[in-house]
């Protein structure tokens, strides 16, 4: 599949690095990002998830290979899969009326407030207690 982001991060490493799949689903690292090592794989293809997770052993002067195998997502994993960015552009709302839910993303997942069972008066409670924020104003 093409244009998946495989991410490949080293057991005990800080650092992640991503490249994207070609038109035959082919990826590569350079050689210079990845030191010899165990590296956990993943991939972000929205729908999609690994069949099973992934790893890969880099050994100096020697090329590795992990074929991934995908799968369709379930409908709770395909929701994971979303940024904030793309919850947030999925409301329904003018661009001053969704402004007052970015501030929920710094210590929360948008995911979380589409899941949520409050309705629109329980959410400006939330948001009065929530110091710094202005309530929600819905017309």
């Amino acid at each position: 599949m093409e244009g998946v982001v495989v991410s490949a991060k080293r057991a005990g490493g800080a650092q992640t690095i991503s490249v994207v799949s070609d038109r035959q689903g082919r990826y590569r690292f350079p050689p210079s990002r990845l030191v010899p090592g165990e590296y956990a794989l993943r991939i972000r293809a929205i729908g999609y998830d690994l069949e099973s997770p992934a790893s890969v052993t880099v050994v100096a002067q020697k090329p590795a290979t992990a074929d991934l195998k995908l799968r369709k997502a379930s409908d709770m994993e395909l929701a994971a899969q979303l940024t904030n960015a793309e919850w947030l552009a999925s409301f329904p709302g003018s661009d001053d009326q969704k402004a007052s839910v970015r501030g929920c993303a710094h210590c929360h997942t948008l995911e979380l407030v589409t899941r949520s069972r409050h309705d629109a008066a329980k959410f400006v409670g939330v948001i009065e207690r929530m110091s710094g924020y202005p309530p929600l104003r819905f017309r």
